[in-house]
């Protein structure tokens, strides 16, 4: 399987200064989703608090800092669970040569047991006062299909100091950790008998897609049948609730009947100087080898691939003519074919 994953941006924020408007996520209704171990731009210009005690932001430092200016991320968690880590980092503010600002932000992730109601939330990582260079948060005990939050905002204190001008910077945002990490798969690669159908095996939480769509029975679901007569590169996508998507992919080999030629004519006129074997790419871990008459071996590969055919060649010099006999195992768990037979060069 050749797994891979891919995130999307889901927002991109002006971090120029003199932005006029508060960032869309001032509040935690509107909070950012992150996806998983990509970087997102934010910042805090123009960032407002709420003022009551239900509001989504709250009215004293409960525990933790007092608000000045505040922007909001959200995440949720996987099925199991667990450790979480948040990375903020390119801290620009834009009263960086001004003494009378901070300069510095204060973060922290929160969970809401209401949701975006101040009057129930519980503070799940340490509370960062005071960063003006690039700095993480970690939280070990993340409980699973749960949306927390990171809020982000100007700090008014630093080397001592209190009352300045809360902060306002621009920044980057990432999360990554097991608790995140997305219970995602395009399935293991599949070996299929050709005219068989089979089954894929993907799995997510969110809405599906593969493509190509040719040969599926339905597109738009998990597990859909394939039923094509030729090898297929598949990719998923799985799109979340929060609107992250993540994408893999899955080979499927159709093992058809190895046509195999028993001549090749090493003459240098550009006709039959290789040995294709058709259908050998249904076959991507067979084996192939090569003796002359006395047994000896004269050529070895795994996944013998047409791109890069024999040409009658033992170590880059040219074998006499004669008859040759080989052996392919194509490994396959589905038709366990072994061919044996012979190849006559002729020049």
């Amino acid at each position: 399987m050749d797994f891979f994953k891919h995130f999307t941006f889901l927002a991109i924020f002006n971090t120029l200064s003199g932005f006029s408007q508060a960032p869309v996520n001032d509040y935690c209704q509107n909070a950012i989703p992150i996806c998983f171990n990509e970087w997102v731009s934010g910042n805090n210009f123009n960032a407002t608090i709420d003022s009551c005690i239900t509001c989504s932001d709250w009215t004293d430092n409960n525990l933790c800092f007092e608000l000045n200016n505040s922007v909001w991320f959200s995440f949720t968690t996987n099925s199991q669970g667990g450790a979480g880590y948040i990375f903020i980092k390119n801290i620009q503010c834009e009263n960086s040569s001004n003494n009378l600002y901070s300069n510095e932000i204060q973060a922290t992730v929160l969970k809401a047991n209401s949701n975006c109601n101040s009057s129930t939330y519980e503070f799940v990582s340490s509370c960062e006062i005071g960063k003006a260079s690039n700095f993480s948060l970690g939280t070990s005990n993340l409980e699973p299909f749960q949306k927390y939050y990171v809020v982000i905002d100007g700090g008014t204190s630093k080397n001592g100091q209190i009352g300045l001008i809360a902060a306002e910077c621009g920044f980057e945002i990432k999360i990554n950790g097991a608790a995140i990490d997305p219970e995602f798969s395009a399935g293991d690669d599949i070996y299929l008998a050709y005219g068989n159908s089979v089954a894929l095996a993907g799995s997510g939480n969110g809405f599906a897609s593969w493509f190509p769509a040719t040969n599926l029975s339905n597109s738009n679901v998990l597990n859909p049948l394939f039923s094509g007569l030729n090898n297929a590169e598949l990719e998923l996508t799985i799109e979340e609730a929060n609107g992250c998507k993540y994408l893999d992919q899955v080979s499927i080999f159709v093992e058809k009947a190895l046509e195999i030629p028993n001549t090749i004519t090493t003459n240098d006129d550009g006709v039959n100087e290789v040995w294709i074997i058709e259908n050998i790419n249904g076959y991507p871990t067979s084996s192939l080898t090569i003796y002359d008459r006395w047994g000896q071996q004269v050529y070895n590969t795994i996944g013998y691939d047409n791109s890069s055919p024999w040409g009658g060649k033992r170590n880059n010099n040219f074998l006499p003519s004669g008859t040759y006999f080989y052996i392919i195992d194509t490994k396959s768990s589905v038709t366990q074919k072994i061919y044996t037979g012979s190849i006559s060069i002729i020049k």
